[in-house]
């Protein structure tokens, strides 16, 4: 994550749910510093002491970038993502936080697919200006709640030999009754719902 922002030379759209790394902050300063346009999506809603988001809100402006607010009430918004540039786009379980870089075992995605770097930008965009959600997008991203629960359901119910997920809050009960129903059919059904994997704290989503 850390080096994407640093070989930015345009454009750095961010998503952050959580922040407090001094390496990344520094990098958007840099970043901000030889030109890069620079615009940070962050919650407005998260657990927490209060003032926190705003310490965090002022720590991103501080950077010379550009920060927006989710403005939508009723949902805190949670998505973690990078694009930098005409790619890569990055996608991942882990908050820009020193312990999800070094104390939690987290999953990402790097591509460089223009139709997912083309598609995170204009969702990115839409969500600064709380937007409808863009209809053209690409089927590879799959955007929470609007198009997920189909997605998942549709990958599991799919399945031909096995469905392997890392998730530790797994609950709900529809996908549940899914991942029971393939596993009554014969699939190999295998579950990692722990809140440790080895040495790190299990915080990623994985199907």
């Amino acid at each position: 994550d850390r080096d994407a922002l640093r070989r930015a030379r345009r454009r750095i759209d961010l998503s952050v749910f959580r922040c407090d790394d001094a390496q990344v902050f520094a990098e958007l300063a840099r970043a901000t510093a030889r030109g890069v346009q620079v615009s940070v999506l962050m919650t407005a809603r998260a657990k927490g002491r209060p003032g926190d988001l705003e310490t965090l809100r002022a720590a991103l402006g501080a950077t010379g970038a550009a920060v927006h607010l989710y403005t939508n009430p009723s949902m805190k918004y949670h998505a973690k993502y990078i694009v930098v540039d005409e790619g890569p786009a990055i996608v991942g379980s882990g908050n820009f936080t020193s312990k999800c870089f070094e104390r939690t075992l987290d999953a990402m995605v790097l591509t460089h697919d223009p139709e997912v770097v083309a598609g995170l930008r204009a969702l990115h965009a839409a969500d600064c200006q709380g937007a409808p959600l863009p209809s053209a997008l690409s089927p590879r991203l799959v955007v929470a709640p609007e198009r997920s629960r189909g997605v998942l359901a549709a990958l599991i119910a799919n399945a031909e030999s096995s469905v392997r997920i890392i998730d530790s809050k797994l609950c709900d009960p529809r996908m549940m009754s899914l991942l029971s129903a393939r596993r009554n059919d014969g699939l190999t059904v295998e579950i990692f719902d722990g809140p440790r994997i080895g040495a790190l704290e299990s915080h990623g989503k994985m199907l």
